[in-house]
């Protein structure tokens, strides 16, 4: 009952808005060059809000002739990149990130170490407080069984 009395009063607020229009033409603008390459361009872009949810159309339209500069020099970059991306991981060593895993479990490993360390440290505090306790208990009764003879 309380969702639907809150739903009707979303509806009241959703009722006050009024559709904008926005000029979206920058955006088409921004394209990039190279999507004629694949052999289209981005001609529209319709953005929309139905029942609380947004729905995006894109239209294209046909490239017949991409111009064959722009083209060139983008094959040749697709062409470059798998070396290029080889070249950036190779000079990241394994060696080094062995180095730093085996860094990383150490530590790992030192942090758990402490933790037991400590957990037996209080364990044996723990014991040491009810000895003493037990001890003081068992005073406390010698000398009332003292003091009643």
């Amino acid at each position: 009952m309380i969702q639907s009395m809150a739903n009707i009063q979303f509806e009241q607020i959703k009722k006050q808005f009024k559709e904008q229009d926005f000029y979206v033409g920058d955006l088409l603008k921004r394209n990039p060059k190279e999507l004629q390459c694949l052999g289209f361009n981005v001609s529209d872009l319709d953005i929309s809000f139905k029942k609380s949810q947004l729905q995006l159309s894109l239209f294209y339209k046909e490239v017949t002739n991409p111009n064959r500069e722009v083209c060139d020099a983008f094959e040749a970059q697709l062409i470059k990149s798998p070396s290029a991306i080889y070249e950036q991981v190779s000079k990241f060593k394994l060696r080094d990130m062995e180095a730093s895993l085996a860094e990383l479990k150490a530590t790992e490993e030192d942090a758990a170490t402490a933790k037991k360390a400590k957990r037996e440290e209080d364990k044996a505090a723990a014991k040491e407080a009810s000895e003493a306790e037990a001890k003081d208990t068992a005073k406390d009764t010698k000398k009332v069984v003292h003091d009643e003879l």
